[in-house]
């Protein structure tokens, strides 16, 4: 007879009563199968509600995002991903690849960085062009 740790009965130390354990001096778990089965339902319960409350948090907040992004298209306006304001649809380059056939970046953002791109790589040109001469 052993004693189940969870519930408190004494159940027949067999395999039917108790999972086999190798941990264990008498080579079978501490809890019976039947207080074994139900934690791990309990777990894996409470897993899967974390698991699909964060989900449906995470898609509201995406489906309102979404909402919010239609309604400006709608009046003309669209968010620049970069600098993050709402800005008329001719303040964004044509893009044929996107669902809304805009770029994500306002005009401005997209001269900055090419800006910036030109100037980092005209540095590095003139670097590379200053070993070559002999």
């Amino acid at each position: 007879m052993k004693q189940c740790s969870v519930c408190g009965q004494f159940k027949e130390l067999s395999k039917s009563n108790f999972y086999p354990s190798l941990r264990e001096h008498d080579g079978f778990h501490h809890t019976c199968r039947t207080c074994s089965v139900d934690k791990f339902k309990n777990k894996e319960q409470k897993r899967d509600n974390a698991y699909f409350s964060a989900q449906g948090n995470i898609q509201l907040a995406r489906k309102e995002k979404k909402e919010e992004n239609l309604l400006n298209y709608i009046n003309g306006l669209k968010k620049c991903s970069r600098c993050e304001e709402v800005k008329p649809l001719s303040n964004f380059y044509k893009n044929s690849k996107t669902s809304d056939k805009l770029t994500s970046w306002c005009k401005c953002c997209t001269k900055e960085r090419h800006l910036a791109y030109q100037r980092d790589n005209v540095v590095k040109e003139q670097n590379d062009n200053r070993g070559t001469d002999h």
